[in-house]
């Protein structure tokens, strides 16, 4: 391993070990969002590729995977092979339960074949090119020319990047409105003062300035080789100025060999409070056997309300000074309580997409501590934090210098130039371009959906730029897909979107040029269950960021329905295990919390499931959730969703029913998110038996915070009949026509919802319910209009009122809780129930003007459930 990859794999195990992990992902909404996308995903894929411990990369693919997707090994010679739209031949549609009806399925090609999917944003690119021979193939330095005359700076964006494919930020947008400053500038890490960074420095119009250190670190070249096609690029992202391209070149230094370095690392844990205006100074003595400083890192904890307040620099023993962040970090919460400052780093600190309470795990400073190269690190070193505004306050928690030296100065070539003269235009502007929208019409199917699958053939180089959704005649959105696959190409080149499959696409580990399929979509399309299919279906394929493009090749639909709704019984079962979710690690079982929920006593084929939670946790990002089944299914509720907000999930309903993503839903803290869709779908337990051990996991896959399982419950529909109303009811003295109905069956357990209602009785009229073993239908009493629906014996309940509005009105209503009654009366007619006994229940109450002075409702029929 050379010295840059030895230096990386310290950076990386310190982030390791000091940060945790779960970041919520940020939509890339610009050109330049997805240009840092990129840049991430090329950090990772460096780590692959530089040999880094597997715990190391899969701790980076964690913090990150909600800011762009996980980063698959690319495999050239495995190309994807277009399926064709008749793929959904295979589908695997949602079991029906017993009580669905026969299914049809029925394929429906989507128009739009062969259309053009363009960035959501085309910027003006100018790409320049220089070929790079007969060096060394250890880069040490190199420096970057530039004479780029231009009538308003801060348009600008340029990066650099080098034959093995580092991508380094030398300026987005500084220099304000001034002219032609670049025009002859000099971009070198070791740049001093600390005020001559390209992002800090103090422009004066048509005066050029030079030398600057660049945005991002020249210093991430080092250790590769040099030689081979180096790329410049400049985008001019605003409108109404434009320059020239008069030259560029780049300086290179090489070594003949990698050298022999050594690391210290030394922490201090000072705790000292940050104050308003005010700056706060702590040091640290570094002693080493070596004199010669090679490269250096800087871990910080550091704990701020707003940390864009913060001026942070840091000072060698020598006195030279270098600053590692101004004013970055916007007015988000804690995002440096974790943070590795490196010039490894290709994400840079005044770039960085930040979220509130989120610490930014690793970030090149804003100066380059390439000015700290050479010089002897022993003695004592100097952190500075200036808090610049008021109001808010904070605490220097921590700081660590990681310091690598050689025992002698290296022996570096002498600086080889290359470049090239171009006069070439720079122009200005993007291009927005709205998402592809197409249509599919669905027609000559029954009008009761029952479970939709989705294949989509498309072409593209950036998976992860995808932003799909799928709405319904009805006009229900439901999101398929938004930035999963990162930068690999074409994954959805030929999927099947199938809830029916427990591979989610915000899980799934994608490859380059590896077909993804089948997959469960981010959103579910359970939301669709009962609509009616026919009609026009609209897909709305999005590219949310610029330089990758793509074909959608071919798209169907594959429509199921089943005759009518299913008739269902719904049961609930929950219990409040108040059991604690503590801290953990994906290593290990200490964050690991698991309860279990017996079902018992209802049907025994699964039409829905519903899951609520009350879990309280001070970072919600570090939660893993799954639900088993009795049978022994497994689905995701949700990895890593949340952010950094508390208890959003201390009352949470998941439901397929709802279009509310969780992987996309905006959490606010300590605000519970009422109904979020899960991550992975319940339709995989339809069909099964639910009587059984359900299992609730809880993983807590990162360190620091921790929580509690308060409660949680399950609502279980299954098969089973409604109950059957009957008979005719009387009408009152005053007109009115009393109405019964029962919300469910009963089961044997009397466990489940069965409460029974009459409505539009007398008011202010005492009443009861009774019931009986067998039906009848004979007149109540002579000249009367009320029936006797129900045969001795019967059996009476409990008297009441029928309440409402005294004076004749028609509001009174009567209730009975069904099961509560049965269990506080065992001895009653019909105990003990058993599956299939029936009771024919009706109402009797007061109407003194009539026969017998008293009138009788209609009357509802209830079957045993097991």
């Amino acid at each position: 391993m050379n010295s840059n990859s030895r230096r990386y794999a310290i950076a990386a195990a310190v982030i390791v070990g000091a940060i945790a992990p779960s970041m919520a992902r940020p939509s890339p909404q610009s050109q330049e969002t997805q240009e840092q996308l990129q840049r991430l995903s090329r950090e990772i894929q460096r780590l692959v590729q530089q040999g880094a411990s597997p715990s190391v990369i899969d701790a980076l693919k964690v913090d990150y995977e909600k800011l762009a997707a996980l980063v698959g090994e690319s495999s050239d010679s495995n190309p994807v092979q277009h399926a064709g739209s008749s793929s959904l031949s295979t589908s695997q549609m949602a079991s029906a339960p017993a009580c669905g009806g026969a299914l049809t399925t029925t394929n429906f090609v989507g128009g739009g074949a062969g259309s053009a999917i363009s960035g959501g944003t085309t910027p003006l690119i100018t790409t320049e090119t220089v070929n790079v021979s007969g060096l060394g193939s250890y880069i040490w330095d190199v420096n970057f020319n530039l004479n780029l005359p231009h009538t308003f700076a801060s348009d600008l964006d340029i990066t650099l990047q080098s034959p093995a494919g580092t991508l380094v930020t030398i300026t987005t947008d500084n220099g304000g409105a001034n002219d032609n400053v670049y025009a002859g500038t000099l971009f070198d890490d070791s740049t001093l003062p600390a005020t001559s960074t390209v992002t800090d420095f103090v422009y004066t119009n048509l005066v050029v300035a030079t030398p600057l250190a660049p945005e991002g670190r020249l210093t991430n070249f080092r250790g590769e080789d040099p030689n081979g096609v180096w790329t410049l690029r400049v985008v001019d992202d605003a409108g109404g100025d434009v320059g020239n391209l008069n030259a560029w070149s780049i300086d290179v230094t090489t070594l003949a060999a990698a050298p022999t370095e050594t690391t210290t690392s030394v922490s201090k844990l000072p705790g000292l409070a940050i104050t308003d205006l005010a700056t706060v100074v702590d040091t640290q003595t570094v002693t080493t056997t070596d004199t010669y400083l090679s490269n250096l890192s800087l871990y910080l904890e550091v704990l701020h309300t707003e940390c864009q307040d913060l001026d942070i620099t840091l000072t060698s023993p020598a006195g030279t000074v270098v600053t590692v962040t101004t004013d970055n970090g916007a007015a988000n919460d804690n995002v440096f309580n974790g943070t590795l400052f490196s010039n490894d780093a290709l994400l840079t600190v005044t770039d960085a997409v930040y979220t509130n309470l989120v610490p930014a795990p690793l970030l090149s400073p804003e100066g380059g501590f390439e000015a700290f190269v050479g010089q002897d690190p022993n003695g004592i070193w100097t952190l500075s934090v200036t808090d610049d505004l008021a109001t808010d306050v904070g605490t220097l928690v921590r700081w660590d210098l990681n310091v690598t030296t050689a025992a002698a100065a290296p022996s570096p070539s002498a600086p080889a130039n290359f470049g090239q003269a171009t006069g070439i235009l720079i122009t200005n502007g993007t291009v927005n371009l709205p998402p592809l929208v197409v249509t599919a019409s669905v027609s000559g199917v029954g009008t009761s959906l029952w479970d939709l699958d989705l294949f989509t053939d498309l072409s593209h180089t950036s998976a992860g730029d995808f932003d799909i959704t799928l709405t319904s005649p009805a006009g229900t959105t439901v999101v398929v897909t938004t930035d999963n696959g990162g930068t690999n190409d074409n994954t959805f080149a030929g999927t099947l979107w199938d809830e029916n499959t427990t591979d989610t696409c915000t899980d799934h580990v994608y490859a380059n040029l590896t077909l993804a399929t089948p997959l469960s979509p981010e959103g579910r399309f359970s939301a669709f269950r009962g609509e009616d299919p026919n009609g026009t279906w609209t897909l709305s394929i999005g590219d949310d960021a610029t330089a990758d493009n793509g074909t959608l090749n071919s798209w169907s639909l594959a429509v199921t329905t089943i005759p009518s709704a299913p008739t269902t019984v719904t049961t609930t079962f929950s219990q409040s295990p108040a059991l604690p979710v503590p801290t953990g690690a994906p290593t290990t079982t200490a964050g690991t919390t698991i309860d279990t929920l017996a079902v018992s006593g209802i049907g025994t084929s699964i039409a829905n499931v519903i899951l609520d939670t009350n879990i309280t946790h001070t970072f919600a990002g570090d939660l893993d959730i799954t639900l088993t089944s009795p049978a022994g299914t497994v689905v995701v509720v949700t990895t890593d969703n949340g952010g950094g907000n508390d208890n959003v999930f201390a009352g949470t309903t998941w439901s397929g029913d709802s279009t509310n993503v969780a992987t996309d839903f905006v959490f606010v803290n300590l605000t519970v998110a009422p109904l979020l869709s899960p991550e992975g779908s319940f339709d995989n337990f339809i069909g099964q038996d639910p009587n059984g051990t359900w299992t609730l996991t809880i993983v807590d896959d990162a360190s620091g915070d921790f929580g509690a399982l308060n409660s949680w419950g399950l609502t279980i529909a299954t098969c089973g009949s409604a109950p059957v109303v009957y008979c005719t009811s009387g009408t009152t003295t005053n007109g009115c026509i009393p109405s019964i109905s029962a919300t469910g069956n009963p089961n044997v357990a009397h466990s489940n919802s069965c409460v029974i209602d009459c409505l539009n009785v007398e008011a202010q009229k005492t009443g009861l319910f009774f019931y009986g073993l067998t039906q009848s239908g004979v007149p109540w009493c002579s000249g009367g209009t009320s029936f006797l629906c129900v045969k001795a014996p019967t059996q009476r309940t409990s008297v009441g009122n029928t309440g409402g509005s005294p004076g004749g009105a028609c509001d009174g209503t009567f209730q009975l809780d069904w099961n509560a009654w049965q269990l506080g009366h065992p001895g009653a007619l019909g105990n003990p129930w058993t599956a299939g006994n029936k009771a024919y229940v009706q109402l009797w109450f007061r109407d003194p003007p009539v026969c017998k002075t008293t009138a009788l409702s209609d009357a509802v029929e209830l079957t045993y459930q097991p």
